[in-house]
């Protein structure tokens, strides 16, 4: 083999290395943003759930008052609101909040529920 084409060989070696290398840290950055994403959709689906909960718990483990009620189920805060409706309604706005500490408004529902109803 001539020197010159050691010289070529050793070239085409340091660009497929570099080439390499660009293409493991791309493959790097794609999957540690796939990671996030996944546990950030966690994080909501399971304050929806906790929301959900507490939702349906109006009316009856909570009762149908005017005023607020906190808690924590799991790593997840909650906050349930009432107030009464507009247009002298007997219905009651329910608006139900949850979070983690470091996302506290992960999920709002929200609803009108009549006392004495589901």
């Amino acid at each position: 083999m001539r020197r010159r084409e050691r010289g070529f060989v050793l070239l085409e070696a340091l660009v497929a290395t570099a080439i390499v290398g660009l293409v493991l840290a791309a493959s790097f950055e794609t999957a540690a943003t796939a990671s996030a994403a996944a546990r950030r959709s966690a994080e909501t689906r399971g304050a929806l759930m906790v929301a959900q909960s507490q939702l349906a718990a109006a009316g009856s483990a909570i009762p149908l008052a005017p005023g607020s009620v906190t808690g924590e189920t799991g790593p997840y805060r909650w906050s349930v609101t009432m107030e009464s409706a507009p247009a002298a309604s007997p219905a009651m706005a329910v608006t139900v909040e949850a979070g983690t500490a470091a996302r506290p408004r992960l999920v709002t529902l929200a609803t009108l529920k009549l006392p004495g109803g589901p």
